[in-house]
């Protein structure tokens, strides 16, 4: 396969999965069908099974794909209050940037497993993050402090995202919570 070939395989592939976000987002996994999703990527309706097994894995990749993926920096020796800003900050960029995935979450979790085990491993994965992170701070409480401040913070980022998109939201308890240890 030449270059060129791979590279319009990605693009259509990533088409794909642009579609299958916004659809099941909009209207539900049950309610969306594969057709759609290929009619709203521009692709022929057998290139979604080209790319996906099943419909169910194009909505696992989703779910997968469009989530947090391990990304959060902080600079070495930041304090905790610092690494709650940074944290939050460079969380709620990433699940405003990927909402629609959070909406399929929400929505599917309670009938699909599959979607309920990945969603608990994005969040334990995100949670783990910031947990790790303040535990390196110089003026870091005890692990479980640590542990419950990170829940705190990616909870609240998610439900402040899903439900009222306010970015204060998240820096306030980011403040709260440095303040609190």
């Amino acid at each position: 396969m030449t270059a060129q070939a791979r590279t319009s395989d990605r693009k259509a592939r990533e088409r794909i999965v642009d579609a299958a976000q916004k659809l099941f987002a909009a209207h539900g996994y049950a309610a969306t069908a594969t057709a759609k999703v290929a009619a709203e990527a521009g692709v022929p309706t057998g290139s979604v099974f080209y790319y996906f097994s099943t419909k169910l894995e194009l909505l696992l990749t989703t779910v997968r794909e469009r989530a947090y993926s391990g990304t959060l920096a902080v600079p070495a020796g930041a304090t905790v209050g610092e690494v709650l800003a940074a944290a939050a900050a460079q969380l709620a960029e990433v699940f405003e940037r990927h909402r629609d995935s959070q909406v399929i979450v929400f929505r599917e979790a309670g009938t699909q497993p599959e979607v309920r085990a990945a969603a608990l491993r994005l969040i334990e994965s995100s949670t783990g993050d910031v947990a790790r992170l303040l535990a390196a701070a110089p003026d870091a409480p005890d692990e479980r402090s640590c542990t419950t401040m990170a829940r705190l913070l990616v909870s609240s980022l998610l439900l402040d995202n899903f439900f009222s998109r306010d970015a204060t939201g998240p820096v306030a308890t980011a403040e709260l919570l440095a303040g609190a240890r």
